[in-house]
């Protein structure tokens, strides 16, 4: 049997359909596997034979060590960090212990997934911006915010007292001093962050 994925957007609850189950509106039924039989005796899509057992290899396989190099830097990285093309400064690390290698304990790359870095990117970030990052744990936003021009000034808050301070030993590792901590709850309006930011992450 294969897996059926169904677009929830697309459908309704209907308790008179098949069986008091889910009635179709326009709905696209995709089939992973290699024979799914709609429940709604209609239209379904299979890419390909074996495309089922590919996307749940790559589901269950580790995920590769992604992290980002401090764009303030130019000192070229050793053979275990294999760029990323479509991220500015992001890096697959190939070593055995990313925590020992000499880049990360100097500061000069951290860890960072591929999408917390796009998030960043997309934000289109300016030379003396002031940006607040709400819930900042464990900092990977607020750094490359920070990082991407040494005038941008962060404030990166979490709730979790023991978050704030892996955040200031996070920061110190990379040299980062343009990033005030706060602990703040993200769910009560602050007077002091009112009109004053140009990003809020």
């Amino acid at each position: 049997h294969g897996l059926l994925l169904l677009k929830p957007s697309a459908m309704q609850y209907d308790a008179g359909a098949r069986g008091n189950a889910w009635g179709q509106k326009s709905a696209t039924i995709w089939a992973v596997g290699d024979s799914t039989v709609s429940p709604f005796n209609d239209k379904y899509y299979l890419p390909r034979q074996g495309y089922g057992e590919e996307l749940f290899a790559a589901m269950n396989a580790a995920a590769p060590v992604t992290v980002r190099k401090n764009p303030q830097t130019d000192q070229v990285l050793s053979e275990d960090f294999e760029k990323i093309e479509f991220l500015r400064n992001g890096y697959i690390y190939h070593g055995s212990n990313v925590e020992k290698a000499p880049e990360f304990v100097s500061g000069i790359i951290t860890v960072q997934d591929g999408a917390s870095q796009l998030a960043v990117e997309a934000l289109d970030i300016k030379d003396g911006m002031d940006i607040l990052d709400l819930c900042a744990a464990p900092g990977g936003k607020s750094s490359y915010c920070a990082a991407i021009a040494k005038n941008t000034k962060v404030t990166a808050c979490d709730i979790h007292p023991h978050k704030i301070e892996l955040m200031k030993q996070n920061f110190a590792r990379q040299n980062l001093g343009n990033i005030t901590v706060k602990l703040s709850d993200a769910t009560v309006a602050a007077a002091e962050f009112g009109n004053k930011f140009a990003r809020v992450i």
